[in-house]
C-alpha cells in the first residue's frame, strides 16, 4: 500500500500514536516513513531489546520526534490552521501560559483565552463532522476499487484511474501466455502501458538491491528490450536508482499485486552471535577507525568530480555486545535481557544463512542527497535506511510539511518529478555492527560532514544554511 494511502487511512488513534498495525505484513508500519516492524522479531535500541510495538513507538520518538510535531507542520489545506493558530497550539501543547505566550507574540491575556475557546469549539465541530461522515461510509454501496500506482517522473491524474477488473483484463490480453510469461504486445496507451510496466515490477522483490546486470537478467525474461523496460520502470516510479544507474532497488511503499496487497520495505529484527569469551573490540572503535580510513581514502581522490553512489564503504567485522533471545509479542515486558549462560548456541550454518538472510533484506545505510534538477541545489542527509528516510522526505514534502522552508518552495514551483531523489555512499555493515547506533551513527554524521564539505550544498547551491 502506498504510504501517503496508508497516512489517510489511519484513524484517529493510529495518527496520533503514529505506526497501524499492518495484518497482512504481520508488522507494524510508522506512518512518517513506512519502516516496518514485524512481530515476533525483536529489535535493539539503545543497548536495550524490544518487541515489535514498543520498538515502532521508540522508532517515532528518536526519528520523527513527535507526531505532534510533524502533525502540526502540515500545509494549512490539510489542517485548516493558520500559521498563528498553529504557534498557538505549539505553545499550548509545551506547557505556557497566557501571560507567557503574550510575551512571546503579544496581544492580551483575553485574546489568548478566547483562542483556547475557540479550539475548543473546532474539537467539537470537529467530532461531529468525523461522526457524520463515518455514518456516511458505512450506508453508502461499496466503492468501486482502484489499482494504487506509485507517483513517477510522469504525473498521474484521474485519467490513469484503473479498476481491478480493467487491469486483469488487460494483462490478459498482453500476456497470453500467462501472468509468468512474456509480454505478447505491448499497448501504445500509456494507460495500459502503465499496468504492463506495474505487473512487471511484481518480479522484483521489496528491500533488495539490484545491479544493473540484475535487473537486465530479470527484465530479457519479459520479452520485450530490457533497455526500454527498465526506463519505464524508473520514469513510472516502480524502480528507483542511484544516480549513476549502478544499483536499483523497488520504490518503498508500492502496491505490487492487483487484488491491493502490500509489501513495504522493513527493518528485520537482529539477534546477536555470542562471543567467543575474551572482551570483544566494540563496534564503535572499529568503525571509527574505519571512518578515518575512508576520510583519508576520500581526500586522495580526485577534485571536483560527480558525486560517486553507491560506493560500498566495508565496515569491519565485529563480535556482537548484545545476545538475545527471541522474544514472542504480548503483555509481557517489552524489555528483555540478553542471552543466559548454559543456552546452546546457534549452529554456524544456521547462523551463516541467517547473516545472508538478512543481507538481502537490511535497508541501506549512509548518506544521500535530494537534487533540484532544474537548479542543481541540493540537500544532503544520512540515515540508518535511506529508503525510509527518501520516504519520509517525499511524505513531508507532499504535504507542504518539509523542514527545509526553501525546499518546499521550489518543489511546490516544479513539482515532484523534477527532484532526484540520490544514494551517495552506503556502508555494508553486519548486524552485529547495525546495533550499535550511537556508533553508526558518529560513522554517518562524518560522512555527511564529507560530502557537505565535497558538494558545498549552501546559498546557491543548496538548501542548507
Amino acid at each position: 500500500m502506498d504510504l501517503i494511502k496508508r497516512f489517510w487511512d489511519a484513524s484517529l488513534e493510529e495518527l496520533k500514536r503514529g505506526y497501524v498495525l499492518d495484518e497482512g505484513q504481520d508488522s507494524h508500519i510508522c506512518l512518517v516513513c513506512g519502516r516496518a516492524f514485524q512481530r515476533g522479531q525483536i529489535y535493539p535500541v539503545d543497548g536495550l531489546l524490544y518487541d515489535a510495538r514498543k520498538a515502532a513507538e521508540l522508532h517515532i520518538r528518536q526519528e520523527h520526534g513527535s507526531m505532534f510535531e510533524h502533525l502540526i507542520r502540515m500545509d494549512k489545506k490539510y489542517t485548516g490552521l493558520t500559521e498563528h493558530q498553529q504557534m498557538l497550539i505549539t505553545l499550548f501543547y509545551h506547557g505556557h501560559d497566557d501571560k507567557d505566550i503574550v510575551a512571546r507574540l503579544g496581544g492580551s491575556a483575553s485574546t489568548v483565552r478566547n483562542h483556547r475557546f475557540q479550539f475548543r469549539e473546532k474539537e467539537k465541530q470537529a467530532k461531529i463532522t468525523l461522526a457524520i461522515l463515518e455514518l456516511l461510509r458505512e450506508g453508502a454501496p461499496e466503492p468501486t476499487r482502484l489499482v494504487q500506482f506509485p507517483q513517477g517522473g510522469h504525473p498521474l491524474d484521474d485519467r490513469y484511474a484503473v479498476t481491478e477488473a480493467e487491469y486483469a483484463e488487460v494483462l490478459r490480453k498482453c500476456l497470453a501466455d500467462g501472468l509468468d510469461g512474456p509480454i505478447t504486445h505491448f499497448p501504445e496507451q500509456e494507460k495500459k502501458r502503465l499496468i504492463i510496466v506495474k505487473h512487471i515490477s511484481g518480479r522484483f522483490a521489496s528491500g533488495r538491491t539490484y545491479s544493473e546486470k540484475e535487473v537486465n537478467g530479470i527484465l530479457e525474461s519479459a520479452g520485450l528490450d530490457y533497455a526500454t523496460l527498465r526506463r519505464y520502470l524508473v520514469e513510472y516510479g516502480f524502480l528507483e536508482r542511484t544516480a549513476d544507474g549502478r544499483a536499483y532497488w523497488l520504490k518503498p511503499g508500492i502496491s505490487l499485486s492487483q487484488a491491493g496487497e502490500s509489501r513495504e520495505f522493513g527493518e528485520p529484527g537482529v539477534t546477536g552471535d555470542a562471543g567467543d569469551g575474551g572482551k570483544p573490540e566494540t563496534a564503535s572503535s572499529k568503525m571509527a577507525g574505519s571512518l578515518e580510513a575512508k576520510t583519508a581514502a576520500k581526500k586522495e581522490a580526485e577534485a571536483g568530480t560527480e558525486a560517486k553512489t553507491t560506493t560500498p564503504a566495508k565496515a569491519r567485522k565485529t563480535k556482537a555486545d548484545v545476545q538475545s533471545d527471541s522474544l514472542q509479542e504480548g503483555d509481557g515486558e517489552n524489555a528483555v535481557e540478553g542471552r543466559k549462560e548454559g543456552v546452546a548456541p546457534v549452529d554456524k550454518e544456521s547462523r551463516r544463512q541467517k547473516k545472508l538472510a538478512y543481507k538481502e533484506t537490511a535497508p541501506s545505510v549512509g548518506v544521500f542527497q535530494i537534487r533540484n534538477k532544474i537548479n542543481g541545489k541540493g540537500l544532503i542527509g544520512s540515515s540508518r535506511n535511506i529508503e525510509a528516510a527518501f520516504n519520509r522526505h517525499r511524505f513531508s514534502l507532499s504535504h507542504g510539511a518539509h523542514e527545509s522552508p526553501e525546499l518546499q518552495k521550489d518543489w511546490n514551483e516544479h513539482g515532484a518529478e523534477n527532484f532526484a531523489f540520490e544514494v551517495l555512499e552506503t556502508l555494508e555493515l553486519e548486524a552485529e555492527e547495525r546495533q550499535n547506533m550511537r556508533a553508526v551513527n558518529e560513522v554517518l554524521q562524518g560522512l555527511e560532514e564529507h560530502w557537505k564539505e565535497k558538494l558545498q550544498p549552501y546559498g546557491e547551491k543548496g538548501y542548507h544554511e
